[in-house]
């Protein structure tokens, strides 16, 4: 495929693949078989996208298939499965510039006419420009309906001529075949099986009339009805689209098939290769044992993971509530027996490490089937065990992104007034307000050419700070900076697709287009501007001033702060903005339209060209923000994609800004489905060191994203080095969940917020936790908070002989402990340069000993004890940046 190939793919390709191997396909795919759907489905055409090549008749059908999930920053969905009992959308076909997926067996699934598979496979060779493939296979016979297993009997697959396969051939998923004639021909009434073209129906899902015929004497088959499928999660990423949009950037739970004719079907063998199966192929019990061996080791990691984080939610609840000896105070007289076990008494726990050995059994006397529920079993109990009934959360940062829709449909100050409730209620400290959408601001505005049309008789940026502000909370202006115009948003207008919004319509030089003068990027139908052009710097510059000085908002959040997604090597490429051309003229002598990937020096020039406009753009919106009020906060939702990928896709360099002290917080969109995959993503942000002294919030999506589930990956977020989480969006925040955070996290009663659990003198707990810090505004506050609740765990455990620490080690331990809670409590109350050195002293030197003092503890906790490294990392971050914040920059509370 590097060197111009092209690939069409259908049915559960790789599902039973190695992790490693499906892993590579998904790459090289950019997208995967996700799960299947066992009913009868229409298969729609996407007509809202600017996908030309489906347009052609006879692309619509019914039938079942499967949802593909797009992995790639370049995949598109070009077709859904479109339910009639519900409003979901499960991507049915999707593509790159290099392959085409479907979302059904091509010739076999159920249902999808000739005719529709057909004009699929001329649709997608006709997008490589391959037509004449399609006319190149003779027919065998008269084309007729394609049917079901059932209607391919044993005689019928054994009539069928096998082709010559080698001994040592290796039968692997592949594309799909370009022989449509031969897979869908069927015979006539009065054609002979012998001539007949099969249809390779003894694939068909839930049929077993051809699993007979591949019967292997003294192999045991599974049938059908076996549990179709669980997860090992892999990661969905979604681009932080709006209103509408979604574009998946990464990869979904990987369904374990069990069913035999599934696994059958994921090895996309032709009919003619029957006969040959018996022979090259392992006995289909081998496939699955070899699957779910190599799953193994992920599999009993996201087990002990998921323990770990139920563990942990327990012993902070407890902990919060417990009437017993509050902090360290007295470690040394109150040891713990070296005899004592150390396994929690968490009793959901305690059972689910007895599942997880039972699963490491099961696999150990190659009981696969039994393996694999058990581990299903055993995953959906634990998040059903979670402690919702009572208070968990700590000191952090609780963000909302309430969005454009939800205030349009507000409609007046009176309704927004419930909408706050419900976040203040749920213990939501920081909105992330809609304030400018797809070049209009959502108030009326003295900069901005027009104000969202949707928005008639009231100013919901004023009433919203004024709501947010009498309940307690922090309201920051989220600002799409560089994403003018909007393909969906013209929709909701009954605007033309093609208008560019009101800002380039008012000024068509301030775009940036591709190569070819397009403004409108084909991926995300936006029009973006040109960050090169000064007076469109000038423009944005005043607009966020207005905001920050008119609304006295507590702080503003860059959007669309980059280019629209490009791939420099297909030659797509974006920025080719009036300005952005002549200034590079100026300083290369080249145009930028004419210089192509190739052109190593002269293309990493551009590149860095247009990094350099989107970085000195958040350097201004800084000094001139902090010029304006000191107290501003500044962050930017941005992607988390490894540096130099992002670097040539989007000009995103977030990086640079952090170093520089530009932002305060980073909102990395981590959409993904699985706390596992979560984890993946969010930790290697934590040990940039780029980013040592700037808080990191990664987001959670709740699109689709059951509760148990999105509560699983806030509670992973509280056990990593992160300053709390960013929830994407009000719109999809139901009443279960609000519930959920409504007992977890919400308010706390007036002076008890761990007030109880300070563990030093009573003149330093009016400064530890009288009040809940939000981090980036009392970032020392919040330090001694955390490390607080810290102390109030440790003490739990230690009055429960759940710490094994032995003497003098414990005694030592103890006593750094209360120094450590000291110094940061004495910074809280009075920062201060000295008492800055003070804290940060102890807290280096609490951690260069706690590996040593944990050293047993980590044997039988491992999780635990990496989970209290974290929240010190975490406390010793706020420090970090609350020295950059409170102490450099003079910020005030």
């Amino acid at each position: 495929m590097d060197k111009g190939g092209r690939t069409i793919v259908s049915g559960p390709t790789g599902t039973l693949s190695s992790p490693n191997v499906r892993s590579a396909l998904r790459s090289l795919f950019g997208a995967y078989w996700g799960f299947a759907i066992a009913t009868p489905t229409n298969l729609q055409p996407n007509t809202e996208k600017t996908i030309e090549w489906v347009k052609a008749d006879g692309l619509a059908g019914s039938g079942i298939g499967g949802a593909v999930i797009p992995t790639a920053l370049t995949s598109q969905t070009a077709a859904f499965w479109k339910s009639d009992n519900n409003n979901s959308n499960a991507p049915a076909v999707v593509a790159t510039d290099k392959t085409v997926f479907f979302g059904w067996r091509w010739g076999i699934d159920t249902g999808l006419s000739a005719e529709v598979d057909s004009g699929w496979l001329k649709a997608a060779l006709g997008r490589y420009g391959q037509e004449r493939l399609i006319s190149s296979v003779p027919p065998t016979g008269p084309e007729q309906p394609c049917r079901a297993s059932a209607a391919v009997s044993t005689r019928q697959a054994e009539a069928a001529k096998p082709t010559t396969v080698g001994a040592n051939r290796a039968l692997s998923s592949r594309a799909i075949s370009t022989a449509p004639a031969t897979t869908r021909s069927s015979a006539g009434a009065n054609q002979s099986p012998k001539n007949q073209a099969i249809r390779p129906g003894w694939l068909e899902l839930p049929n077993a009339i051809a699993m007979d015929k591949l019967k292997t004497p003294g192999v045991p088959i599974v049938q059908a009805s076996d549990r179709a499928s669980t997860s090992i999660a892999a990661p969905l990423t979604v681009e932080n689209t709006r209103q509408g949009e979604q574009r998946v950037i990464s990869q979904a739970p990987v369904p374990i098939q069990s069913s035999r004719a599934v696994q059958l079907a994921a090895q996309q063998v032709t009919p003619t290769e029957v006969e040959t199966l018996r022979s090259t192929i392992p006995p289909i019990t081998t496939l699955a044992q070899r699957s779910l061996v190599q799953s193994v080791p992920a599999m009993r990691q996201d087990l002990e993971n998921l323990i770990g984080r139920v563990e942990s939610a327990f012993i902070t609840a407890s902990a919060q509530t417990s009437t017993e000896e509050k902090g360290l105070r007295n470690w040394q007289t109150s040891s713990a027996s070296p005899q004592s076990s150390v396994i929690s008494k968490v009793p959901a726990t305690e059972a689910a490490r007895a599942g997880l050995q039972k699963f490491i059994d099961l696999v150990a006397v190659q009981n696969y089937s039994g393996a694999r529920e058990q581990w299903t079993q055993l995953r959906r109990s634990l998040l059903q065990q979670y402690p919702t009934n009572r208070k968990i959360a700590q000191p952090e940062i609780r963000a909302m992104w309430l969005d454009r829709g939800t205030i349009v449909s507000a409609g007046s100050p009176k309704a927004l007034a419930r909408i706050f409730d419900s976040m203040a209620a749920a213990g939501i400290n920081t909105v992330f307000f809609e304030t400018v959408n797809a070049g209009y601001p959502i108030y009326p505005s003295r900069i901005a050419p027009k104000q969202n049309p949707m928005v008639r008789g009231w100013d919901p940026m004023e009433a919203a700070v004024k709501l947010a502000h009498e309940r307690g909370m922090e309201l920051h202006a989220w600002v799409w900076v560089f994403a003018a115009g909007n393909r969906v948003h013209n929709r909701l207008l009954n605007l033309p697709d093609n208008y560019p919004g009101p800002l380039v319509e008012a000024h068509p030089d301030w775009a940036a287009s591709d190569k070819q003068g397009r403004i409108f990027d084909p991926r995300s139908g936006k029009v973006f501007l040109d960050p090169a052009n000064p007076e469109v710097r000038r423009y944005l510059l005043d607009l966020i001033g207005e905001i920050a000085l008119r609304y006295k908002v507590d702080g503003v959040q860059l959007d669309y702060i980059r280019y629209p997604f490009q791939e420099p090597s297909l030659n797509q490429t974006y920025g080719y903005g009036k300005a952005a051309r002549q200034q590079f003229k100026q300083l290369t002598g080249r145009d930028p339209i004419a210089i192509t990937a190739s052109q190593a020096d002269l293309w990493d020039s551009w590149t860095q060209f247009r990094i350099s406009q989107i970085d000195s753009f958040v350097t201004e919106v800084s000094q001139r923000l902090r010029s304006q009020r000191s107290d501003i906060i500044l962050s930017a939702a941005v992607f988390p994609m490894p540096k130099q990928e992002r670097l040539s896709k989007l000009q995103q360099n977030w990086e640079t800004w952090a170093l520089r002290g530009d932002i305060d917080m980073l909102v990395p969109m981590t959409y993904v489905l699985e706390a596992n995959q979560l984890q993946h993503m969010a930790r290697p942000l934590f040990n940039e060191s780029a980013l040592a002294a700037t808080l990191i919030l990664p987001s959670v999506r709740l699109l689709n994203l059951p509760d148990v589930v999105a509560f699983d990956q806030i509670q992973l977020l509280r056990d990593l080095p992160a300053g709390g989480y960013a929830l994407f969006a009000y719109e999809n925040f139901n009443g279960n969940l609000q519930g959920i955070f409504n007992r977890t996290q919400g308010k706390p009663e007036k002076g008890s917020t761990f007030a109880d659990l300070c563990p030093t003198s009573s003149d330093s707990q009016d400064v530890c936790l009288t009040t809940e810090a939000i981090p980036y505004r009392q970032p020392f506050q919040a330090a001694a908070s955390r490390y607080a609740v810290l102390q109030a765990e440790w003490s739990y455990l230690k009055t429960n002989n759940q710490i094994w620490i032995k003497e003098p080690a414990l005694s030592q331990w103890g006593k750094e402990a209360l120094e450590l809670s000291e110094a940061l409590n004495q910074l809280a109350r009075e920062p201060s340069r000295e008492k800055f050195a003070y804290a940060t002293a102890a807290m280096r030197s609490f951690r260069s000993e706690f590996r040593k003092w944990m050293q047993l503890q980590a044997i039988q906790q491992p999780y635990q004890v990496q989970m209290w490294e974290n929240r010190l990392a975490t406390v010793e971050r706020l420090l970090k940046y609350g020295e950059r914040s409170r102490l450099t920059r003079g910020v005030k509370k």
